[in-house]
C-alpha cells in the first residue's frame, strides 16, 4: 500500500500566536489574497472590510492581515458578546468548502469546550467576548480558507509559548496564560514554553488554531519545502512580532501496512490519539471506559483501531457488526439520518452492558449471508473502543466517555477506496454509501459534537 505526497504545515509559535498571526502566515504561504477576500465579503453586510498589507517585522517582510470597520467613527460595544450559535451562524455566511467551514467550527468548539471549563458550565451557554468579534471570527476563517485550499493533512508544532504578566480584558485584568488558553492547553496536551516577553503573547484564537491542526511535534524524516510564510501580530511585544511556517510536502513512501505494524511504525496523529486517550484513562473508575472513533469512510478508523488494539491490549468492537437486518432496513428507517444502522442493539447490547460493568455478549451481523450470526463476547479491558460510521448517533454519544471524528479529504477518501476496493465499488460508494454518511454527519452534527478531531488526509 503507497501513499501519494502529502502536504503538512510546519508552524514556528516561538514569538507566540495569535488569529490575525496564524491568518497571516497562512495567507502568505497561499498566495492568493481573493480567494481569502471573497470568502469573507460578506463581512461588508456587518460594516466591517478586510484585507491584507506587507509590513516589515524585524529582518522579515510578513503579510498582516486585518479586520477594520468601514465606517471611521465605529464605536466598540461596551459589552460585545455571541454564543457558539451564534458564531457559527456568523461563520456559516463566508463563502468556504464544507471541509473549510469544519475547521473553523472545530476552533470555536475547542474555545467553547475551554471556556465551559472556566465558568462551570455547558459549551452551548457560554458567552464569548474578544474571540467572538468580527475580527476575530474572520481570523479563523480566513486560516481556515487557507488550510484547505493548500491540501494540508495536519500540522507540526513543537510547542506554543506565553509571556509573562497580565493582560487587561473584558473580565478584566488576567494572569497569563489566560484561562481559555490554560484550559485548551491541557484538553489537548499541548506544551508550553515562557517566552522573554512582558504580557500575553499567545491568545485564545492562537491556541484553539494550534489546538484544531497539530498532528505531530516534530519533523518527519524526509521531507521538501515547498514554501514559507510569515504572518506579522501588531502587539509590541519585544519579540519578533511574526509566526513562520513552512509547507512541506512528505516523501513517498513504499512501505505496506504489514511492514509498518511489524516495525512498530505509526501515524504521527496517532501520537495525539493515544495522548488523550491514555490521558482519559486517568480519570477511570470502576468500570471500562469507552471511546467512539466515528469518521468518513476510508479516514483510517479500522487501522487505528487496530493500532491501539495491538499495542495497548485494548477491546474494539465494530460498528459494521451492527448492520441492520433485512426486515429492518425500510425506506423510513434510511430515510434517518445515520438510519443504517442497528443502533438500538449496539446500545442494548453494548454500550449499557458496559457502562454498568456487565459482561458483554452480542451476535455479529454476517453480510455473505444476511443475518446473525456467531456471538461475540467482548473482553473487559479498562478501555473499550467502538470504531465505525453511525457510532456516534445522538441516541448514543452520551453513553461515550471520548468521542473521536476522523476526517479525510473528498479527493483522498476516493482514491483510498479505489485502491482497495477496485473502480466497479468505488462507483457505489460515491452512489450510495459516501452520500448517506454525509447525511448523517450534517443531520446529526457528528463532527461538531466530537471531542477530538483527527485529520489523516495526509497518511494511508
Amino acid at each position: 500500500m503507497t501513499s501519494t505526497n502529502k502536504n503538512m504545515l510546519v508552524l514556528d509559535c516561538s514569538a507566540g500566536l495569535s488569529g490575525d498571526m496564524a491568518a497571516g502566515v497562512m495567507a502568505d504561504l497561499l498566495n492568493d489574497d481573493d480567494t481569502v477576500l471573497e470568502a469573507l465579503s460578506f463581512l461588508k453586510t456587518h460594516g466591517y472590510e478586510a484585507g491584507f498589507e506587507t509590513i516589515r517585522k524585524q529582518d522579515r517582510t510578513c503579510r498582516h492581515f486585518y479586520v477594520h470597520p468601514i465606517d471611521p467613527n465605529w464605536k466598540k460595544p461596551a459589552h460585545l458578546h455571541r454564543t457558539l450559535k451564534e458564531v457559527k451562524a456568523i461563520i456559516d455566511e463566508a463563502s468556504m468548502t464544507a471541509s473549510a467551514r469544519a475547521l473553523a467550527y472545530h476552533v470555536y468548539d475547542i474555545i467553547a469546550r475551554a471556556e465551559a471549563i472556566a465558568h462551570d458550565m455547558p459549551a452551548e451557554e457560554v458567552h464569548f467576548h474578544e474571540v467572538a468579534s468580527l475580527p476575530s471570527i474572520a481570523d479563523v476563517i480566513a486560516f481556515s480558507v487557507c488550510y484547505d485550499r493548500l491540501g494540508i493533512g495536519g500540522a507540526v508544532i513543537d510547542s506554543l509559548y506565553e509571556g509573562r504578566g497580565t493582560v487587561q480584558c473584558d473580565h478584566g485584568e488576567l494572569e497569563v496564560p489566560v484561562p481559555a488558553v490554560r484550559n485548551i492547553l491541557s484538553a489537548n496536551r499541548l506544551p508550553l514554553k515562557r517566552a522573554d516577553a512582558s504580557g500575553e503573547i499567545l491568545t485564545p484564537t492562537g491556541a484553539a488554531i494550534a489546538a484544531a491542526v497539530r498532528t505531530a511535534e516534530s519533523l518527519p524524516v524526509e521531507y521538501r519545502v515547498l514554501a514559507e510564510g510569515y504572518g506579522a501580530g501588531m502587539r509590541d511585544t519585544g519579540l519578533r512580532g511574526y509566526a513562520s511556517a513552512q509547507l512541506i510536502q512528505l516523501a513517498e513512501r513504499n512501505q505496506t501496512m504489514n511492514n509498518e505494524l511489524a516495525h512498530g511504525q505509526e501515524y504521527p496523529y496517532m501520537e495525539t490519539l493515544k495522548a488523550h486517550l491514555t490521558h482519559l484513562l486517568e480519570t477511570r473508575t470502576k468500570r471500562p471506559l469507552i471511546a467512539a472513533i466515528d469518521g468518513r469512510c476510508a479516514s483510517g478508523k479500522t487501522t487505528a483501531a487496530k493500532l491501539l488494539q495491538e499495542q495497548y491490549g485494548w477491546t474494539v468492537v465494530h460498528a459494521d457488526d451492527f448492520f441492520l437486518r433485512p426486515e429492518q432496513r425500510t425506506p423510513e428507517r434510511y430515510a434517518e439520518p445515520g438510519g443504517n444502522l442497528d443502533r438500538e442493539r449496539l446500545k442494548e447490547e453494548v454500550l449499557i452492558p458496559l457502562r454498568e460493568g456487565k459482561p458483554v455478549n452480542y451476535r455479529r451481523f454476517d453480510c455473505s449471508k444476511m443475518e446473525l450470526g456467531e456471538t461475540v463476547s467482548v473482553p473487559l479491558s479498562d478501555l473499550v473502543i467502538v470504531e465505525g460510521s453511525y457510532s456516534l448517533h445522538p441516541e448514543l454519544r452520551d453513553l461515550y466517555d471520548l468521542k473521536i471524528f476522523f476526517d479525510v479529504s473528498a479527493e483522498e477518501q476516493l482514491r483510498r477506496i479505489e485502491a482497495r476496493s477496485g473502480r466497479e465499488k468505488l462507483q457505489a460508494f460515491i452512489d450510495r454509501w459516501i452520500p448517506l454518511e454525509e447525511k448523517y454527519f450534517s443531520g446529526c452534527s457528528v463532527s461538531e459534537t466530537a471531542d477530538l478531531h483527527i485529520n489523516t488526509s495526509m497518511h494511508e
